[in-house]
């Protein structure tokens, strides 16, 4: 699909090795001119300023409000805008060679799992983690696969390493949203 190629082309070479740090902004650089039109119209609302073009102070200052933190957990905060568009550069990269991967190894996912495809694609790997594995697994607790089934919800957008890693700014509204959805459909498919 159109959504798999790009995210292809953004964050990996073509035999599929990641992009170098040294040139990830560069390839990102379409995700940050998308999200430029949002960032004057948090600056129209917030600041009562309409201006046609941001500075690269502006941007700094409203996607650190937007996002939040981009470093991953340990390390220090960036400093300057090229930190932040570095560290947000990888974060996106991460983010793309992720949901590649996921598309390249499940049998319900046909291009990138976005949406309906995540959904489907998480609540089924739930509920084959727990029949193939848990349930065939002696245990001597509750959670055995069979009688009672685990739902990991590490991975469920809102909750686990976005939460802690200040991105709750997108995903704070849809936390029940999605977990709900899933939770359906993992009920559905056990």
């Amino acid at each position: 699909s159109n959504l798999t190629k790009m995210a292809q082309e953004m964050s990996q070479d073509e035999v599929g090795r990641p992009y170098h740090r040294d040139i990830i902004v560069g390839k990102v650089l379409p995700v940050f001119d998308y999200i430029k039109p949002i960032l004057r119209r948090i600056m129209n609302v917030v600041e009562g300023k309409n201006p046609e073009k941001l500075t690269e102070e502006e941007e700094f200052r409203f996607l650190a409000v937007l996002i939040g933190n981009p470093s991953l957990k340990g390390s220090p905060p960036p400093e300057s805008y090229e930190e932040f568009k570095l560290e947000l550069a990888l974060r996106i990269q991460d983010t793309f060679m992720s949901l590649l991967t996921v598309g390249k190894l499940s049998p319900d996912v046909s291009g990138l799992p976005l949406g309906n495809m995540y959904v489907e694609f998480f609540a089924n790997f739930n509920a084959r983690l727990n029949k193939n594995v848990l349930g065939s697994v002696t245990r001597s607790h509750a959670i055995d696969g069979s009688k009672f089934p685990l739902f990991d919800c590490r991975f469920v957008p809102g909750f686990g390493f976005q939460v802690a890693q200040g991105l709750t700014v997108w995903t704070v509204c849809q936390n029940y949203f999605w977990l709900g959805t899933i939770l359906l459909r993992f009920s559905e498919s056990r």
